[in-house]
């Protein structure tokens, strides 16, 4: 386990809830910066003269065991809280040290340290969180309590800090514990620890990070003069500017070096930059770390500023349409990308501070070159240009309103351009020419843009009317009798179109499609639909058959052979109050039905009757008109 040891030194501004043990002033450079690696799980065991704990070997440390993790969950039945990564967020698989605490006598971490300035004073500090849930240990779990101790070699306490119990919570956060003393003129090597200072039984059970000792100095800040900020966004190429630092009057003959972080990793004494303030001169564009290290005149030791931060940025890539066209009379958009603010200019005095302008109807005196100047947020400009071309706009023909039979063909004509596109395409031989045969099945107006040789475009519109083609219904075969007038239903379809019965019939009848008529005799009659555009025309026939009385079958035999399994009375269904009814033997109503044809299958509410002899009445419902009566035989 490596513990890193430093030479120069930085600023920290104090989180809320530190101890009031630790420095408030500016703090130096880590002499020990103990923060257990990273990797996968678990770390490497810490060697037994830095812990009197033993190193566990699973993932839950047992009582008076630790382990080296940066991720821990589920332990002991999910009576410890999830700990998801170290103290600090951005160190990325970083290892703490996760304690189970048994002994009152176990020392956490020991480390010596040489080097220490003379006459100094340090801060010795640990981020450390109670990991115990508040309802583990029948929640009475056992509190951390550590103490911090600064030794000398020989075993001679400098100084010493107890966290008090820290207590459970259900969202427990790192907190930083530490005390501050003063090296003295003689010391150069100590001995800082770290002890268990609770009593043992259930809980004690944390985790600890980040364990420093850094030189403690009175203020000093830096930022940069031009907006009093310590942070900065300038564009490459930029004027230089300045940076500037204020320190505390307990300082009596301060020296001053400016730094800068190389790489992310190593401060860099910057050259020459020795004085409170420091000209910046012009640099790539890039991200820059800066600070400014004091200290007294002759005193090694070093305290620095906070980290000014500088952001230069490339100037703004601005990118215009590359080529833009445009034809006479429409609108043309112009693209810009790259910045933030935009300004364009053009012929004919035009300006716009759009991103993507529209020019309006354009004519051939907006052809030329269009010019845009983009700006990021921060004030870099680059700019870019295109040019416009007007182009001659194409001027769509076509042949005017036609009109066709249903199932014919026509040709559509258009012309103006090379390039032809005609929609919808139902109906077309090809969508792609100039002159297609069109087969349209009902009335359709189709549209045809039509390109010239410049990519211009104009439409126009044809529209097919579609006569329809006659067609005739002559309606449902029907049944009558001598004397009993019936209605034809004829119906015709068909754009403008005539009709006619054949044969012909009294008076206007025959040009009815709904004639009434009284024939002597069964007839064809034939309804003839004729188009008047030229269209064609259709015929469609009914047969009118005419009874010279109403015959009634007298016997049938239901017995589910497809012959004569029903008593039927033809045609009785155009007696519309005619009644029928049917009597047994004893004079019991077997059947009874009214208006309508007679399809008496041979049973009585459902129920098959008897072989034998039934007597039916008949009253047709004509004025005067006899009833009729007889015989049946029901034969199975």
């Amino acid at each position: 386990m490596k513990v890193l040891v430093f030479v120069a030194i930085f600023s920290v501004v104090l989180p809320p809830g530190i101890s009031a043990q630790l420095w408030t002033g500016s703090l130096g450079d880590p002499v020990l910066n103990m923060t257990f690696g990273y990797g996968s799980n678990p770390g490497d065991q810490l060697p037994q003269s830095q812990t009197s704990l033993l190193f566990a070997s699973g993932g839950c440390p047992k009582p008076g065991e630790y382990n080296l993790l940066n991720l821990t969950f589920s332990c002991f039945d999910n009576t410890w809280h999830t700990v998801s990564g170290d103290h600090t967020p951005t160190d990325a698989g970083g290892y703490y040290m996760l304690v189970n605490s048994e002994s009152s006598k176990a020392d956490y971490f020991v480390q010596t340290v040489s080097g220490l300035c003379p006459n100094t004073k340090y801060q010795f500090g640990a981020w450390i969180k109670n990991v115990l849930r508040p309802s583990a240990c029948n929640q009475e779990g056992i509190a951390p309590n550590l103490t911090f101790t600064v030794e000398t070699i020989s075993g001679n306490i400098l100084n010493t800090y107890n966290t008090s119990n820290i207590a459970a919570s259900e969202d427990p956060q790192w907190k930083q514990y530490g005390l501050v003393f003063e090296s003295g003129s003689m010391v150069n090597e100590l001995v800082l620890r770290i002890k268990n200072s609770a009593v043992s039984g259930c809980g004690n059970a944390f985790a600890l990070d980040d364990i420093t000792l850094r030189a403690c100095g009175p203020i000093v800040s830096a930022k940069v003069a031009s907006n009093g900020l310590n942070t900065i966004e300038v564009c490459e190429g930029n004027t230089s500017f300045v940076l500037t630092s204020s320190y505390s009057a307990d300082y009596i003959n301060p020296v001053f070096t400016w730094q800068s972080l190389e790489d992310g990793l190593v401060w860099t004494d910057i050259s020459g930059a020795t004085s409170k303030s420091y000209q910046r001169p012009a640099t790539a564009s890039g991200s820059y770390t800066y600070r400014m290290l004091i200290s007294e005149a002759g005193a090694r030791c070093r305290i620095a500023s906070n980290e000014i931060y500088l952001n230069v940025r490339h100037a703004p890539f601005v990118q215009a349409t590359n080529y833009v066209y445009g034809c006479l009379g429409a609108d043309v958009t112009l693209l810009a990308s790259g910045a933030s603010q935009y300004i364009w200019t053009g012929p004919n005095g035009f300006t716009s501070t759009e991103s993507s302008p529209v020019l309006s109807k354009i004519q051939y005196s907006n052809a030329g070159l269009y010019k845009v100047t983009g700006t990021t947020h921060i004030g870099c400009v680059n700019s870019d240009s295109t040019f416009l071309r007007v182009y001659p706009n194409a001027t769509a023909t076509s042949s005017q309103g036609l009109f066709v039979c249903e199932g014919a063909s026509t040709r559509l004509v258009a012309g103006g351009g090379i390039r032809y596109q005609w929609e919808p395409v139902t109906g077309l031989s090809s969508d792609t020419v100039a002159s297609p045969l069109a087969s349209p099945l009902e009335n359709t107006l189709y549209t045809v843009k039509v390109t010239n040789q410049y990519g211009c475009s104009d439409e126009t519109s044809i529209k097919i009317n579609v006569w329809k083609k006659p067609q005739a219904d002559a309606g449902s075969d029907q049944k009558t009798i001598i004397g009993l007038p019936v209605t034809l239903n004829g119906a015709a379809e068909g754009s403008e179109v005539s009709w006619y019965w054949t044969p012909a019939m009294g008076g206007n009848q025959s040009r009815l499609l709904n004639p009434i008529i009284n024939p002597p005799q069964s007839t064809t009659y034939t309804l003839h639909v004729i188009s008047s555009h030229g269209c064609g025309s259709h015929t469609d026939n009914v047969l009118v058959k005419v009874y010279d009385k109403v015959v009634i079958p007298n016997a049938f035999s239901p017995n589910g052979d497809g012959i004569n399994d029903t008593w039927y009375i033809d045609p009785l269904e155009f007696f519309k109050e005619s009644t029928t009814e049917v009597y047994d033997r004893f004079g019991q109503l077997a059947y009874r039905s009214k208006g309508s044809a007679i399809f008496w299958d041979g049973s009585s509410n459902g129920r098959p009757l008897p072989i034998g002899t039934y007597y039916y009445i008949v009253n047709l419902g004509i004025q005067n008109q006899p009833k009729l009566t007889g015989s049946v035989t029901l034969i199975r």
